[in-house]
């Protein structure tokens, strides 16, 4: 299994999974869940785009992505309408040869995908669609997919506040979040590893692509984790006296932890604002990302 999510944003979209991809019931190898097909002209303008990422069995997945590239190659007019109609039908198609043919929906081993589609048409409307079983539907904030979608729709919920990523956030800045939550959930999440694969897609007049260079690949650059680190140093001196021990001779380190943590932690966040200020800018209205395993550098802890 896996965890694939797709993000709409005010100028665009972010598509995104990870490349662990599980054998049997414990064996794990690395390879590309997201798969990207562009269709161009001889002037190298790109006429659509066709971002896959999924969960479940992935020769299956694999096919439905597939048989969708090859379907929306053949339509006469790639607009979003015939683009959505095509999926529709595609994914009913692969249910009914080549799953409902030989198992019922729930047998044990009957085979389960689910994909998440970030589409560009023909007239540049940016859209993202999300496949659960043979239901097809429109995605007007962010969808996930895969054993780690549950941890990660708390963590995304937690950061938007319920707000709606539409009017919250440009793509530029989202391609960092999602890089930031696929960390997390690699940590946490069940038969979720490997490497993040990302692409974005903005409109023309979107905000720019940005690096963004924090040195450190903990989850929210460690601000979580300095937070707290600072709160178990705040209040260990009442959970110790609660234990019935004479540990005044520590006040003074447990002070200096405090401190440390809490310095640590502005400064972060100074950082990550001025880098936001003023971030080195990529060009281009698209942009591939990935993000190489996981680096903890936690705390010592106390």
């Amino acid at each position: 299994m896996t965890l694939a999510a797709g993000f709409k944003c005010k100028d665009g979209f972010v598509i995104a999974a990870d490349t662990e991809i599980t054998i049997g019931d414990y064996g794990h190898v690395q390879g590309e869940k997201l798969k990207k097909y562009l269709q161009s002209l001889e002037n190298r303008i790109t006429v659509y785009d066709l971002i896959c990422a999924g969960a479940g069995d992935i020769s299956y997945y694999e096919m439905a992505a597939q048989h969708i590239r090859d379907a929306i190659a053949h339509l006469p007019q790639r607009t979003y309408p015939e683009i959505k109609k095509a999926v529709e039908q595609t994914i009913a198609y692969i249910y009914e040869q080549f799953i409902l043919k030989y198992w019922k929906i729930n047998d044990e081993g009957c085979p389960a995908f689910d994909l998440i589609l970030g589409i560009k048409d023909q007239e540049g409307c940016l859209s993202i669609l999300k496949t659960d079983r043979t239901a097809v539907v429109e995605v007007d904030t962010y969808a996930m997919v895969g054993t780690g979608a549950d941890k990660g729709l708390v963590l995304a919920e937690k950061l938007y506040r319920g707000t709606g990523i539409t009017s919250f956030s440009s793509t530029a800045w989202m391609c960092h979040l999602v890089l930031q939550i696929f960390r997390e959930v690699k940590g946490k999440g069940v038969h979720v590893g490997g490497n993040t694969q990302l692409y974005g897609r903005k409109t023309k007049d979107g905000e720019p692509f940005f690096k963004l260079k924090m040195g450190d690949s903990r989850y929210l650059w460690g601000i979580e984790s300095d937070l707290l680190s600072a709160v178990r140093a705040a209040v260990a001196k009442s959970s110790l006296l609660v234990e019935g021990k004479d540990l005044d001779h520590l006040k003074t380190s447990r002070r200096e932890i405090f401190d440390e943590r809490v310095k640590a932690l502005i400064s972060r966040l100074r950082k990550l604002r001025k880098l936001c200020k003023k971030p080195q800018e990529y060009g281009g209205n698209t942009i591939n990302m990935t993000d190489y395993g996981t680096d903890w550098m936690t705390w010592e802890d106390f």
